[in-house]
């Protein structure tokens, strides 16, 4: 009965959700873009301890990458968050 389902049964059972959403369907699209305002102001720091820097993801390709990634690791290799407008 789909009123039981889930949200994610329930896209997974979309072959279009599916088609766009999958990592074959996204790579094309690879790196996402983060954009930010351009009237966004600038930091007052002059200097971080880290620096962000963009891992690519090519090593999602293979599927046993996925089993050590968190949630947020996985965003960091789908999202390049260097572009700083819109």
């Amino acid at each position: 009965m789909a009123a039981n389902l889930t949200p994610v049964e329930t896209c997974a059972q979309d072959p279009i959700f599916v088609a766009q959403y999958s990592m074959d369907g996204l790579q094309d699209r690879l790196p996402l873009i983060w954009p930010t305002s351009p009237d966004t102001p600038s930091s007052p720091k002059k200097a971080y301890r880290s620096h962000y820097v963009y891992l690519g993801w090519e090593d999602l390709q293979n599927s046993s990458a996925w089993e050590d990634l968190s949630e947020f690791d996985l965003i960091l290799r789908l999202v390049d968050f260097n572009f700083m407008s819109c």
